[in-house]
């Protein structure tokens, strides 16, 4: 069955307007959404060539954690596999931490995102003002793009960025 899913591109800042075509649940063409207001059918070659990053034999599929507490140029950081219920655990863990110290020291990044309504949620459920662009206010994306590609390869991540005190 072929499916033609209306989304969002996320590999720039721009967000144009695609659809999808999907057969059999494997993405085979991305193309520009002319009923997109933004982009009205236009997409650049990065946009186009979104499915490869989908399906590089050589992504991260599986949290990894750092085993070398020491940091720098030459410092070999120690990743090692882990479980997703360990990843979770960890990170839950942590922001229980937070909240409980000062839920202030967590930034949640969500430049250009289109979720604000989970975003604001989560930061409300932490106790953070710190997002988006209510109690910090709008910030510039530049530092955000600069960790998310250090991080994930792409200057737009899957999901908003949490940063923390406690080095999440």
């Amino acid at each position: 069955m072929d499916d033609l899913i209306p989304t969002a591109c996320y590999m720039c800042n721009n967000c144009c307007g695609i659809k999808v075509k999907v057969v059999d649940g494997v993405v085979v063409e991305i193309r520009g959404d002319p009923d997109n207001s933004n982009s009205r059918g236009k997409l650049c070659a990065k946009g186009q060539a979104g499915k490869i990053g989908l399906y590089n034999p050589y992504r991260l599929r599986v949290p990894f954690k750092r085993t070398n507490p020491k940091k720098g140029m030459d410092e070999d950081p120690g990743w090692r596999e882990i479980s997703w219920d360990e990843a979770l655990g960890l990170v839950a863990e942590k922001l229980t931490r937070l909240k409980q110290d000062d839920p202030r020291k967590v930034l949640i990044s969500q430049v250009d995102f289109p979720v604000v309504p989970q975003v604001n949620a989560f930061a409300s459920a932490l106790g953070t003002v710190n997002h988006g662009w209510t109690g910090a206010g709008y910030f510039c994306g530049k530092g955000h793009r600069m960790y998310s590609s250090r991080g994930g390869g792409n200057s737009r991540p899957l999901w908003p960025l949490v940063f923390g005190h406690a080095g999440i």
